[in-house]
Parts: C-alpha cells; sequence; structure tokens
C-alpha cells in the first residue's frame, strides 16, 4: 500500500522482532546469526535482513521527529518530508525532482519491508512448523507431496537440474500446496543459476505456468517471494516495489501487475453483473493465454521515464520470444501492452459518438478477438488499481465503446456509414416515441431542432424526458428543470432547458461548486433556434447523491442569477474555497488535440480534483468567448481527468495558436492555485 503503516504492517518492525522473539521462548536465540547457523536462511539473507531492519528504523526515526510525537502510518504529507531529512530531496526541490525523490525513497522502503517480511516468514515457518510422520507421495523422481506441503526426495537431484526451481512452482499452481522449509532453502539457495541459463525445459515450465489464470496470481507472487520471477524476466524485477507517488495507485508498480492477473481470475466467480458480463466476453478468447501475458505486462515499461506502453510493447516481445512465443503470438501481446490504455481514455475522454473517433479505434483493434482481449485488459487494468477507482458509470462506457466498435468490425463498414444508419433508424424510434406524447407535427418539430449528435448520443427514453422539457419551455418561455434521485448508485441527476440565459453552463456549474456539490459528468446541448440544454450527474464530496432540498437550493440561486441579484462574481468570492495541498499534488497540465474532432478543439486537463474545479475552468474559456459543448469528467484518486470539446461562438474549431497557448496559461493558473490561494 502507498501509506504504509512501518511498525505493525507488512514487512514493519513488528515483523522483524517478533519472530526474533518467538525464537528466544523456543530456543533460546542471542541473534538472527542463529538461523543462519541452522541453515534456516543463507548468510546473504542474514545480511539482507539486519540492513533492512536498520534502513525501516531510521524512517521511522525521521517520522518521530517530523511529527514531535509518536508517528507510524507514513503518511503522504510525510513522505516528502521524510525523503529531505534522509537525504533523498534537497529542501528546495521543485515538484518534479521533489516526486522523483520520493519514489527513490519509497522504493527502498518497500524493497526493504518485502525482504523483512518474506525472511522473517521463512524463519517462522521453520521455528512452527511439526515434524509429525506424514506419508509422502511421489510427484516425480525428484518431488514429492504431502497432504500439506511439496518437498524434495533428495536435495542433491534437485540442484542438479536447474529447471526444477520453475518446477516447483508449476507444482505449487497445480497442487495449491505450500514449500517444505527444506524446499524453500533451496530454492533460494538455486534461483540465481536461473539467471541467463534458460534451458528449454524451464521455457516449456513458465509457458505451462501461464497457460491458464487459475492459481496464478497467488503462484507469481510465491516466484516474486524468492526472487524467481526476478531471474527469468528481469525487467519485472526491476518494477519490484516501483511507487509512484500519487494518490490514485494504491500498489506499488509490480503489486499491480500481480492484482490485474487476480482480478482475471475473479472473472469465474460471476458474483456481480460486471464480472459475470465479463467472464461472457473472456470465455469467447481463443489465446487466454497471451490475454493473461498481456495483463501481466501491461505497465512492464513503467518506472524508465519514457512512455511506459510504448516501452513495455517493446518489452513484451523480447519476453515472449525469449520463452519460445511465436513472433505472431508475441506481436499480439506486444500490442496489447502498447494499447492497453487506449480504451479507458476513449470512453472516459473522448467523444464516442463521433465517428472519426470511432474510425481511429478500430485502425488499433483491427479484429473482434483482439478488440475482446483489450476490453478484458482494460476492465482488469482498471479494477486492480484500488478501490473506488473503477464504477458503474465507467464501466457502462467501456461497454458502450466495445459494442460500437464490434458493431463496425461485424458489418464490416465504416464508422461514419454505421453512424448514418444508426442515426436514421433512431430517428425513426424517437419519432414514433415522441408521437405518443405530441401530435406528429410537434413531435416532428422538436427534433428537427436537435443534432445528430444528440439523438446518437442520448437514450430514447432521456430524449423524450428532454423534449417534455423543452416543449413546456418554448410554450411557457420559463426555464425548465427535472431531478432524480439514484442513492443505489451514488448520484442524482439535474437536467435544465433555458432560453435567453447568458452562459447558462457557467451559471449552473457556479451555482453548483458555491453549494459544495460534486459534479461527475455534464453535457450540453445547443439547439438549432437557441434552447440550451444542460444534463448533469451530481454527487456530494462523499460520492452519495444529492437530496431534493440541496436541489430546491439550486433552483433559487439560479432564479437569483437570472433576475441579477447573483452573478458570477458573486459566486466565485461567496465560494471561498481555500486549496491547501495535503501532499505533493498529481501531474498538473493542459494538453490541446486539433485532430481527433472535425468540430471541436479538445482541452485535456490534469490537475488536483477539488469542487469548483470544473467552474473555474469553464469560467477561463468564457473569457474568451468560447463555449463548451461536452465536459467529460473522470476522477482518479485526487486527480481529475478531463476533457472538454470547446469551439467558439461562430461555432468552429479554434485555429488560431497564439489563442490556444493564451487558453492554455489561463488554465494552468485556475488548476494549479498556490496554497492559501482562493480558488
Amino acid at each position: 500500500m502507498m501509506e504504509p503503516h512501518v511498525k505493525e504492517g507488512e514487512g514493519g518492525l513488528r515483523d522483524f522482532h517478533e519472530v526474533f522473539w518467538i525464537a528466544k521462548v523456543l530456543d533460546d536465540v542471542e541473534d538472527y546469526r542463529y538461523f543462519v547457523d541452522k541453515k534456516i536462511i543463507l548468510e546473504e539473507e542474514y545480511i539482507e535482513l539486519v540492513r533492512a531492519y536498520d534502513f525501516i528504523l531510521k524512517i521511522r526515526n525521521q517520522m518521530h521527529l517530523i511529527c514531535n510525537k509518536k508517528c507510524d502510518v507514513l503518511v503522504f504529507s510525510l513522505q516528502g518530508e521524510v525523503a529531505k531529512k534522509l537525504g533523498y530531496a534537497l529542501p528546495n526541490d521543485d515538484e518534479e525532482a521533489l516526486r522523483a525523490s520520493v519514489e527513490q525513497m519509497m522504493k527502498l522502503y518497500y524493497l526493504n519491508a518485502k525482504s523483512i517480511n518474506t525472511i522473517t516468514k521463512r524463519i517462522l515457518k521453520n521455528l512452527t512448523e511439526t515434524h509429525d510422520f506424514e506419508i509422502h507421495t511421489p510427484v516425480d523422481a525428484v518431488f514429492s507431496r504431502t497432504a500439506t506441503e511439496l518437498d524434495v526426495f533428495n536435495a542433491e537431484k534437485f540442484e542438479k537440474d536447474v529447471s526444477n526451481v520453475v518446477r516447483a512452482f508449476k507444482y505449487y499452481k497445480e497442487y495449491e500446496l505450500d514449500f517444505s522449509s527444506q524446499l524453500e532453502y533451496l530454492i533460494r539457495k538455486n534461483e540465481k543459476k536461473l539467471k541467463n541459463n534458460l534451458t528449454e525445459d524451464t521455457k516449456k515450465l513458465v509457458r505451462e505456468i501461464f497457460l491458464d489464470v487459475k492459481n496464478l496470481a497467488k503462484t507469481i507472487r510465491k516466484m516474486q517471494e524468492f526472487y524467481v520471477i526476478d531471474e527469468l524476466i528481469p525487467e519485472f524485477g526491476y518494477q519490484r516495489c516501483h511507487f509512484q507517488y500519487d494518490a490514485y495507485h494504491k500498489y506499488t508498480t509490480d503489486a499491480h501487475a500481480i492484482k490485474a492477473v487476480e482480478m482475471l481470475e475473479s472473472l469465474k466467480k460471476q458474483d456481480t453483473p460486471q464480472r459475470k458480463s465479463m467472464y461472457e466476453l473472456y470465455k469467447d478468447i481463443e489465446r487466454k493465454d497471451l490475454l493473461i501475458w498481456a495483463i501481466f505486462l501491461h505497465d512492464i515499461g513503467k518506472g524508465h521515464k519514457t512512455d511506459h506502453s510504448v516501452l513495455g510493447s517493446k518489452m513484451a516481445i523480447d519476453i515472449l520470444t525469449r520463452f519460445g512465443y511465436s513472433k505472431r503470438d508475441a506481436k499480439i501481446v506486444s500490442d496489447l501492452v502498447l494499447y492497453h490504455l487506449e480504451m479507458a481514455k476513449i470512453s472516459q475522454r473522448r467523444n464516442i459518438h463521433d465517428p472519426k473517433v470511432l474510425d481511429e479505434f478500430i485502425k488499433i483493434v483491427k479484429n473482434k478477438e483482439f478488440l475482446k482481449m483489450l476490453t478484458v485488459l482494460t476492465w482488469c487494468d482498471a479494477n486492480a488499481v484500488g478501490p473506488n477507482a473503477w464504477n458503474e458509470w465507467k464501466n457502462s462506457l467501456l461497454w458502450e465503446l466495445y459494442y460500437k466498435a464490434y458493431a463496425i468490425l461485424d458489418k464490416g463498414i465504416s464508422a461514419k456509414e454505421l453512424h448514418k444508419r444508426q442515426i436514421e433508424e433512431k430517428k425513426r424510434k424517437a419519432l414514433a416515441l415522441l408521437k405518443t406524447e405530441f401530435s406528429e407535427k410537434e413531435a416532428k418539430n422538436l427534433l428537427e431542432r436537435v443534432s445528430d449528435y444528440y439523438i446518437s448520443s442520448t437514450p430514447l427514453d432521456d430524449i423524450l424526458k428532454h423534449m417534455k422539457l423543452e416543449y413546456r419551455l418554448l410554450k411557457t418561455g420559463e426555464p425548465q428543470f427535472l431531478f432524480e434521485k439514484n442513492s443505489s448508485i451514488g448520484f442524482s441527476e439535474i437536467v435544465m432547458a433555458v432560453k435567453d440565459v447568458e452562459n447558462p453552463l457557467l451559471a449552473f456549474t457556479g451555482i453548483l461548486s458555491n453549494m459544495q456539490v460534486n459534479i461527475l459528468s455534464i453535457y450540453s446541448y445547443t439547439r438549432k433556434d437557441d434552447t440550451i440544454l444542460i444534463n448533469a450527474h451530481v454527487s456530494t464530496a462523499t460520492l452519495d447523491a444529492i437530496d431534493e432540498s440541496k436541489f430546491q437550493k439550486f433552483l433559487n440561486m439560479f432564479n437569483e442569477y437570472r433576475n441579477g441579484k447573483l452573478t458570477v462574481k458573486d459566486l466565485r468570492k461567496k465560494r471561498q474555497t481555500i486549496f491547501k495541498s495535503a501532499s505533493l499534488p498529481p501531474p498538473t497540465f493542459v494538453k490541446v488535440d486539433n485532430k481527433m474532432s472535425d468540430s471541436y478543439t479538445i482541452f485535456d486537463i490534469s490537475a488536483k480534483d477539488r469542487i469548483g474545479l470544473l467552474f473555474d475552468i469553464i469560467h477561463v474559456f468564457s473569457k474568451f468567448d468560447l463555449y463548451v459543448h461536452i465536459a467529460k469528467v473522470t476522477t482518479q484518486g485526487e486527480r481529475a481527468r478531463d476533457s472538454f470539446y470547446v469551439r467558439t461562438k461562430d461555432k468552429t474549431k479554434i485555429n488560431e495558436e497564439k489563442l490556444i497557448e493564451k487558453v492554455k496559461k489561463e488554465l494552468l493558473k485556475v488548476i494549479k492555485p498556490k496554497e492559501k490561494e482562493i480558488a
């Protein structure tokens, strides 16, 4: 975990103490060297253990001194201070240098904690195991098994063939039996022989281990515990305890990769609707072993200060060919690693109803088999990040992209042609639905006002709901609102239809941020008659649905805004949101994509998430007479990863580079406020 308990957590000081205390009671040992003499651990492991204990003590001492009291949880806000005290960072380091220093220190922390954890567990097992008579059943000429353990008949036979080190893990996966103390000692003694010594037997054993996902995550963890996976795949060894200094990733890179494999195995439970539907997709995949490799290796390129997807794809080819897979198989895994972020990015931050977006995506996936594999990989990756990183909203977006892409591949036509057919069909259905509420003439008039994008992106039930609102607006001239509370999925929906109101989207987001309401997603549609419909999903700061009283307050404030009693300036003054960074903020940037859409300029923004951020961003656009059509809002822990589809008041893309640079500069000012500055 990213904020470890240095005393009571796994690999903490208490692990070191307790094992020694137990040994003292059982055998009256003097110090840890006793375990070397008894051939329980190697000499090098003794040195590793003592150094690790010394390192953790230094960390804890600095934590106490900084806090001036007992302090045992190394939280994000402490990590930078400890790094400075221990000399990993300089007092005046900028954010980038401090981030790198903290990541270096924390990687060392986890390496040392892992050493304490694994070595003391083996000592404890040796101390406490009983030696009652057990029946040994032969597994092969070298290995035997009892009811509880895997063991060896003869240590000399085991050591003659280095492939026996890997074979032990094949049997561990197959029989789900732990290793005897003797076998553990032999593995640690011989695992280094695997380096640069891959026999054909060893390659075959690795392929067999990765052939299916049953017990695979548990087996990889065991292989890592004994450094066997590091020797077989040095690229993964480099990822051991790689720390990412942000609040989104809850695990180190290596732990995340194994967790992703575990998520794949969990699909078979089918205990949730998400798992059930994803398992049905997984069952249809022909080469499950290649998907397993892709899931395990998807982040293999991290930690090298370059695009980890590009580097990882190259590494994947080397790794797969190393173990005897064909060039074709290696290329499939490589491409999955290269594009493992694409489905999340496109579904969460791009307009998936735009044929151009879909056509570009189809160029990546090429065929239905690859699409299925990439969809499952995306789900496993996202669900292995940490609690609450994935939700029903993101899941529905992923499936929507999958079904759209599958339909294009299945019919063998372009996204543009399929889009055209689907629009025509949906318009017929929408007209028929509207005619149940309105006359044919009224229904046609209502539909003629809206864009094809709105038709394609909006469910039929919602189209009817929206048209009822807009019909009342056109009849009365008064703004119309709809509120629905969805407690079961943690958000409420607010829909607003207005006309002749200045910058309603800015007012809408400003009022909600003033009320400390969290905006999860928001769409703004401008009709051909200049009616504006805004549809938003909102929640409390703790991701619960807001109630009717909050909505009534929103209505009151909007009426004040409409009547001139409340201005945007008032909203910014009244909010008084103080930004205080408890830890180093996540990566902050503004990127512009002027190619993906023919009609909009897309601004991709990464910043520390906070209530009011969306309002501040839209306020910047409004200052330049730019209008947001779609805001794709994604939260990754404390990090907001939002995309905005923007165009000018003349309904064109922003083609002036100087204007783009000015907007970027202003956006950076509001997304990266200084401490104590009013955001």
